[in-house]
């Protein structure tokens, strides 16, 4: 195919109906996945395109062209769902004939339309329904899985959309890669992500088995990354390169990439020219057209097209001049690509469980004789216990292990055993992957503390693997050690949400009163100075303003309700301060904002209302009381007791995230779950937000000069939620108070109240397990702002 020929379909596109395609996502896409002449392609589908796919033939003015072009069948896992009711195309898509892509975290804190890059549409899959804001490691390796043994992928992209973080997501793009190798080690993976802020993070995403990686800069030239990515464009090219320089030395030469668009503005000799450089420091750069796509802000807005179609081919003609020069040069190769020589996946049938049971007496009882006749114990007949097998590509169970709650309640903590390998796979990695597959499970579980008891000779592999001694024990007179795996589930929720809040609000702090008198600094609301008024104030983050205007209408009255409430305050009235592109939209967020208003009979007194700009939505709450309540007013030995509204569900789009009672409630029950505070009168409370109860716990102990202690079987909690989930979601209505031992607790309505720990000595947020076992939850302090 000539370049002439290939420019055109890149930029002209082809009309006709492919069955695997892409409509939206963080770059280019509206393409339908083919194969030209045997090789795979993604080619735009455009109905106004000359070329036309009919019948196996690419087709111009009528004529064929003599391509033979092959749409790709759509795959088999496509028809698969979640045992939640997640459709597995949601979590992934395939690209081409043999590649599983994924967006691991479909949101971005640069979508704002002032910050957001010009031909990136990553959220509107996720408003259109087609994708699902987070995938979890566990969907990802349920899909990969499946994608490879139905359909035979062969490799696999992740990406991801920025966070707030320092790892700007990359972190969470590791646990992925680890749960996905735990069950198709053989899969090769490439992650992308912006360059992490601790480039520690690059060597973390290739422990977790990532085999390459990209780092997209798209454009070499400032002034450019400037005009169409303003966010990204504060991330300099000198974290670009260096970035680069540590990934090149991880991943190796030609094992990392980046995409560099044609038609954004840049000079064609200097964009060939940083092609080169890039080469020359074992960069792969990927030179693709810039490609216009309904639904950004590049078409909806600058009305920006493709680039010349002469300038494309002669940056196409240099380009590979330059390629064919310089990668010679460069040492490694592409992905591998192989098929795994086994897979982890539950079990899935009572033939590969009897497979694996017998293997156990055969290694437990026969070959160690730990266990006379039989190991089957009280694990095997739990329902909730899950079995992970590794079968070869005959089907062949290698190995298994198992893993279950510890407790008749599931307080999120686990425990794995009987961890078994045939002879013949014990030198293949199959006893690893299991380990690593059952780690995954169980976080994706949400899982708080997972344990294991190993015998003495294990004990390296699982060091090896993350594992952290706890002591030594015996078992059927066998040196064993018992081990933990690592949570850091709620360390991490707290470091993305509340850790940077010292530094950035550090100006503030330095004023007059500023965040607030002595003793309410970093409070959930303020005591205006000289008045019995209390103010708190609240936004809502824009993405959810656009997928869910009604429900983000509504949480901007809640959040602040609570805040007053935590304060022991009064409401009397709400100011607002709306935006949105549309009026549909604006009335949208304004309804759910005023059906609050009513259910709560607190009246939004005025605000500010614009249409036309970006969406935002914040909303600043007043109040009264006399006596207002402390977060920071405890002190140790201090009883803590959660009060929480149990009912209801997780709102649709936010499992595991955001729990919703108070729109099933009616106004009597919102007033008396909203006074509970004011009429308890505790010495301090605050209200549960987005660093969940534990770190919410921990910013109370912050303010108070204390640390805490959660007792984890005393926390009430919803049937229907992991004890991870709920203790790390925000929780619709939910009160930490502190107060001393036997004080009294006022009826708090359809919410139960329940002592669940105490305020200690030592820094930071522990929880206390039934077996007298404390974990850290919270290392140190939460927001860094100190005692209030």
């Amino acid at each position: 195919m000539s370049i002439s020929t290939r420019v055109d379909l890149a930029l002209l596109g082809i009309r006709g109906a492919t069955p695997v395609s892409r409509t939206a996502g963080a770059g280019p896409s509206d393409d339908g996945h083919v194969r030209i002449d045997g090789l795979g392609a993604a080619i735009p589908r455009n109905p106004l395109s000359p070329y036309v796919l009919e019948e196996g033939r690419v087709l111009f003015d009528g004529n064929d062209i003599g391509l033979d072009v092959q749409a790709v069948d759509r795959p088999k896992f496509y028809d698969l769902s979640t045992a939640d009711g997640v459709a597995y195309e949601k979590i992934a898509k395939l690209h081409g004939t043999s590649v599983l892509a994924t967006t691991v975290v479909q949101t971005c804190i640069r979508y704002d339309a002032d910050q957001r890059c010009r031909f990136c549409s990553i959220e509107a899959s996720l408003d259109a329904g087609d994708t699902i804001a987070v995938k979890t490691p566990a969907q990802l390796a349920e899909v990969a899985e499946a994608a490879v043994r139905l359909d035979g992928v062969t490799q696999m992209v992740m990406t991801t959309g920025t966070s707030a973080a320092k790892d700007r997501g990359a972190r969470h793009l590791a646990r992925c890669v680890r749960a996905i190798k735990a069950v198709v080690p053989e899969l090769p993976i490439q992650v992308q992500c912006e360059p992490p802020g601790d480039l520690q993070t690059i060597q973390d995403l290739y422990d977790a088995g990532a085999e390459s990686i990209g780092i997209h800069v798209e454009s070499l030239d400032d002034d450019v990354r400037r005009r169409w990515m303003p966010g990204k464009a504060s991330v300099s090219m000198d974290e670009y390169r260096a970035a680069w320089k540590e990934a090149v030395r991880v991943f190796g030469r030609n094992q990392v990439s980046t995409y560099i668009l044609v038609g954004l503005g840049e000079d064609p000799d200097e964009l060939v020219s940083g092609a080169a450089e890039l080469i020359e420091m074992g960069v792969y750069p990927f030179v693709v057209p810039f490609r216009p796509l309904a639904g950004t802000l590049a078409v909806d807005v600058d009305r920006a097209t493709a680039p010349a179609a002469d300038v494309l081919e002669s940056v196409t003609d240099m380009y590979g001049v330059v390629e064919g020069n310089d990668l010679a040069g460069l040492s490694g190769s592409a992905i591998t690509v192989v098929q795994p020589e086994f897979i982890v996946q539950p079990c899935t049938g009572t033939a590969e469980l009897n497979a694996y049971r017998a293997l156990r007496r055969e290694t437990f009882v026969a070959e160690q004789g730990l266990f006379a006749g039989t190991d089957h114990d009280d694990v095997d007949d739990d329902p909730r216990c899950v079995v992970l097998v590794a079968t070869d590509r005959d089907g062949t169970v290698l190995g298994g292990v198992r893993l279950a709650p510890c407790t008749a309640t599931d307080l999120g903590w686990w425990a794995g055993s009987r961890l078994v390998v045939t002879t013949s796979a014990r030198t293949s990695g199959v006893g690893p992957a299991l380990v690593r597959a059952a780690c995954a499970h169980a976080e994706s579980r949400g899982v708080l503390r997972f344990d294991a008891t190993v015998q003495k000779r294990n004990e390296t592999l699982f060091t090896r693997l993350g594992w952290i001694r706890r002591g030594d024990v015996e078992v059927a007179n066998t040196p064993h050690v018992a081990m933990y795996w690592p949570i850091d589930r709620i360390e991490r929720l707290v470091s993305s949400t509340k850790a940077m809040l010292a530094g950035v609000l550090a100006p503030l702090k330095a004023q007059p009163l500023g965040l607030g008198a002595k003793g309410f600094r970093g409070d959930d609301g303020v005591p205006v100075p000289g008045s019995d008024m209390i103010a708190a104030c609240d936004a809502i983050i824009p993405s959810m303003v656009d997928r869910d205007p009604e429900w983000a209408g509504w949480c901007a009255a809640l959040v602040n309700l609570n805040d007053l409430s935590a304060m022991g305050a009064y409401a009397v009235g709400m100011l607002d301060s709306v935006g949105a592109p549309t009026q549909s939209r604006l009335t949208r967020i304004i309804r759910g904002l005023a059906n609050a208003s009513a259910a709560w009979q607190v009246p939004v007194l005025g605000g500010h209302t614009q249409a036309g700009v970006p969406s935002s939505l914040s909303v600043t709450a007043l109040g009264r009381t006399a006596n207002p309540v402390r977060a920071g007013g405890g002190s140790v030995g201090d009883r803590l007791t959660l009060t929480a509204d149990v009912e209801g569900g997780w709102r649709r789009g936010y499992q595991g995230q955001q729990w919703d009672s108070t729109s099933r409630r009616n106004s009597a029950e919102l007033t008396t779950m909203a006074s509970f505070v004011a009429r308890t009168a505790p010495k301090a409370a605050k209200d549960v937000s987005m660093a969940g109860l534990a770190g919410t716990t921990g910013m109370l102990a912050e303010a108070s000069g204390t640390g805490a202690v959660l007792d984890i079987s005393s926390i009430p909690k919803p049937d229907s939620a992991s004890m991870g989930e709920w203790i790390t979601c925000f929780p619709g209505f939910a009160m930490i108070t502190a107060d001393r031992p036997g004080a009294p607790t006022a009826p708090s309505g359809p919410a139960l109240s329940a002592e669940c720990g105490e305020l200690t000595d030592i820094p930071g947020v522990a929880l206390r397990w039934p077996d007298g076992i404390t974990t850290r939850a919270v290392t140190s302090t939460v927001t860094g702002l100190g005692e209030a």
